[in-house]
């Protein structure tokens, strides 16, 4: 049996070395062994319950405890929405920006939820931190451009674009400065089977844009200087100018007047069902919280920069991960120990597996929903027609 220094045991648990020193000398860990005056621990041994608090799971963090799922199935939609800065020449204008009760970036993410699309990431920069406490409730993946202030948005967009490569059969790009389309437009965006497609409104193009994943090529290998917009003139694939009636896919944030006149109209479309599942014994086991955290450590192979995705404390990440184990009685995560550089931290065959089972059955569960409320609500719009 490997043992481990009180350090390295602080380090994969996610707190302090005092603190384990602590659950050693107060038999919380049986198995430690002390040698002299120090400490050490077995490496399989799984960090204790912390016995102040009832549900762990629970504690603190209550801005997190809702987090909206993130699939990574290859035939799903995706998005990408570029908020690394704030986009007004004057620079009052940022993601928080209210139009309508919801900020500017609240109101495109529920846009995209509303038409399935749930694998969503945010390429951040300036105010990252802000950004991400934001948007804890809405299941979304952070990605910070860490070069925004140089950088122009093009890259950002590869940023996006190369974490969603390969999970995702199409996917949306938009910036904050158009936040008022439509989620018919997305839904007849999605329909079409071209590469490239661009809505058009009284024949002039603007956002959001969808790419198969078939062009990410193509956009990668452009080099000019007119950005995303020289990409797209570049590429030689199969591309649709899409007529819409929707005018939010010209209205832009440099003209606030116009968007609040129109904002009545666009609140027509934010009805939908929000479902959330978890699985629970006495409280909560795995939830989307705990699914995305789960995605993450098999994308990035580590529970810290799963966290920084995610904007959770790798305290809280290890929490999560001991009570679905102790609970199931089951070894989800397998860290692999080594040198600094070799460190990594693995899903287990029945960690990728019960990651499966719980995806399939939320889509399952919450297409259902989707179909039933949609059925449920057009009867009930039917019902007030006839007593009018």
């Amino acid at each position: 049996m490997r043992y481990l220094t009180v350090a390295e045991i602080a380090e994969k648990w996610g707190i302090s070395p005092r603190r384990v020193q602590v659950l050693c000398r107060s038999g919380r860990i049986p198995t430690a062994l002390k040698i002299g005056h120090a400490w050490i621990i077995p490496d399989n041994v799984s960090k204790p319950l912390d016995a102040r608090f009832k549900n762990p799971i629970e504690k603190n963090d209550k801005v997190l405890k809702n987090i909206e799922n993130f699939s990574s199935s290859s035939s799903s939609i995706g998005a990408i929405i570029i908020a690394e800065k704030n986009f007004n020449e004057d620079h009052t204008i940022s993601p928080f920006f209210e139009i309508g009760n919801l900020s500017l970036i609240r109101r495109i993410i529920i846009t995209f939820q509303q038409v399935g699309v749930r694998n969503i990431v945010v390429i951040t920069g300036y105010h990252s931190w802000e950004i991400e406490h934001h948007l804890a409730n809405y299941g979304v993946i952070f990605l910070k451009n860490e070069n925004y202030e140089t950088a122009d948005r093009f890259s950002s967009i590869k940023i996006g674009l190369q974490f969603l490569k390969g999970k995702c059969e199409k996917i949306f790009f938009t910036s904050l400065q158009i936040p008022m389309f439509m989620p018919d437009t997305l839904k007849a965006m999605i329909q079409s089977d071209s590469d490239m497609v661009i809505p058009q409104y009284q024949n002039k193009n603007e956002h959001p844009l969808l790419i198969n994943s078939k062009a990410i090529p193509e956009v990668f290998n452009y080099n000019g200087e007119d950005g995303m917009r020289g990409a797209i003139k570049s590429c030689t694939c199969k591309k649709e100018f899409l007529p819409i009636k929707d005018e939010g896919v010209l209205l832009s944030i440099s003209n606030i007047s116009c968007l609040e006149k129109n904002i009545e109209e666009v609140n027509k479309d934010f009805l939908y069902p929000y479902i959330r599942i978890s699985i629970e014994k006495s409280s909560s086991i795995f939830d989307e919280r705990a699914k995305l955290l789960f995605f993450l450590i098999k994308e990035f192979h580590s529970v810290q920069s799963a966290c920084k995705q995610m904007a959770i404390s790798k305290g809280k990440a290890w929490e999560i991960i001991t009570n679905i184990e102790k609970q199931l009685n089951v070894v989800m995560i397998q860290r692999k120990q080594g040198g600094s550089r070799d460190r990594k931290t693995e899903l287990t065959l029945e960690g990728e597996e019960f990651l499966k089972f719980f995806k399939e059955y939320e889509d399952d569960v919450k297409n259902y929903a989707i179909k039933q409320f949609k059925k449920s609500y057009e009867l009930f719009k039917k019902k007030i027609e006839i007593k009018k």
